[in-house]
């Protein structure tokens, strides 16, 4: 076995470092946080490649090096390492030879917060439509605590869902919308709007980095558009909107083969049009016309999709499909929302996309430490 460490300046990068070599790898470090970097150490069956944005960690004396490596090995190193660092949020710090170094407990995935702005969606309407004041704390809290994106809709989507015009819409949104802004001169995060009406995504383009779109019916032009200036597209696999129980794939199919041919060929069609695909996400789009044994499967089968040239995000957040191992209303699955999430993190998935982080986080805490990564 072979033990690497390499550094890149954001989670992306790294991500897809490990993507290139997943099936190299054997086993990972925490990632830990130095000097504005994030640093990663690997065993693997041999040396791996290279990208240019990652780069290998060769010098034996730095701090971040020492720390990293013992961890990997469990050796007693990282046990004095371990008994002299503080805790601090979702993580550890350590004071080496005057350098600050953190051990983060959290996977490279994105954790995107939903903040729903209706009175009717299936297991938290009205929650945040109440006091402006509130959601930007609680909004911010979440901030400090390792949420990167904040994605914000104003129109449910569960079954049976009433139509809400986009007059409605854009009105919902803009006392949000108008002071969310302010947080990013404290904090690095990306505003996703949850939207499929055009005259939505317009007014607010500028306010926006992420466009979610959950109809996948989106003119190309506007696609295209939105790509060249830099926002990033959500494609989520869907039937219809609202979600309908009545309609779903066929039983009969292979659900997981059926949607790689599907965003392979919006891939496709989005490359024809000259739409970059470097900023589009896929959503598989768990509980939109699939049965929860599709549902299922697809979650089991999450490694297939990592070989598209896109981000992935999985929104399984409190949904039906977890109806076939709970009874629990839909607020109160956050426990098996978070041991999933938890799951889909370890598979180096991009996003996933959750009401409740703070239990995600908790069990991360612990899986981290155990040597689950």
């Amino acid at each position: 076995m072979l033990l690497q460490i390499v550094c890149a300046n954001n989670k992306l990068q790294l991500r897809k470092w490990i993507r290139a070599n997943q099936s190299a790898i054997i086993r990972k470090s925490s990632c830990y946080l130095y000097n504005d970097n994030i640093y990663l150490g690997v065993l693997s069956h041999g040396l791996l490649d290279h990208l240019s944005s990652v780069e290998l960690v060769t010098d034996p004396d730095l701090c971040v090096y020492r720390w990293c490596r013992s961890e990997l090995e469990d050796s007693c190193d990282f046990i004095y390492y371990e008994s002299q660092a503080k805790v601090c949020t979702n993580g550890c710090n350590l004071d080496i030879a005057g350098q600050l170094v953190i051990r983060s407990f959290q996977p490279l995935t994105e954790m995107m917060l939903i903040v729903n702005l209706t009175p009717d969606s299936f297991s938290d309407g009205g929650k945040y439509e109440v006091n402006l004041a509130t959601t930007l704390k609680t909004i911010e809290i979440g901030l400090q605590n390792g949420v990167t994106v904040i994605d914000i809709g104003a129109e449910s989507t569960r079954p049976n869902a009433g139509y809400v015009s986009t007059e409605e819409e854009i009105k919902r949104l803009i006392p949000l919308l108008s002071r969310l802004e302010n947080l990013k001169d404290k904090y690095t995060f990306k505003i996703s709007l949850d939207s499929y009406k055009p005259e939505t995504i317009r007014y607010f383009l500028a306010k926006v980095d992420i466009i979610n779109d959950v109809s996948n019916k989106l003119d190309i032009s506007l696609i295209k558009e939105l790509t060249d200036l830099g926002k990033q597209y959500v494609l989520m696999h869907s039937l219809t909107v609202p979600a309908n129980p009545a309609i779903n794939l066929a039983h009969n199919l292979d659900v997981t083969t059926e949607l790689l041919e599907w965003f392979n060929t919006k891939i496709g069609e989005y490359q024809t049009n000259g739409v970059n695909v470097a900023n589009v996400i896929l959503d598989i789009g768990i509980g939109f016309n699939k049965t929860s044994a599709q549902s299922w499967q697809i979650l089991r089968n999450l490694a297939k999709f990592q070989d598209l040239p896109c981000e992935i995000l999985i929104g399984h957040s409190r949904k039906s499909f977890l109806g076939l191992i709970t009874s629990k209303t839909a607020s109160e699955r956050d426990l098996e929302t978070a041991i999933i999430s938890n799951v889909i993190a370890q598979q180096n998935i991009d996003y996933i996309r959750i009401h409740d982080y703070q239990s995600y986080l908790q069990i991360n805490n612990v899986n981290n430490n155990l040597g689950r990564r």
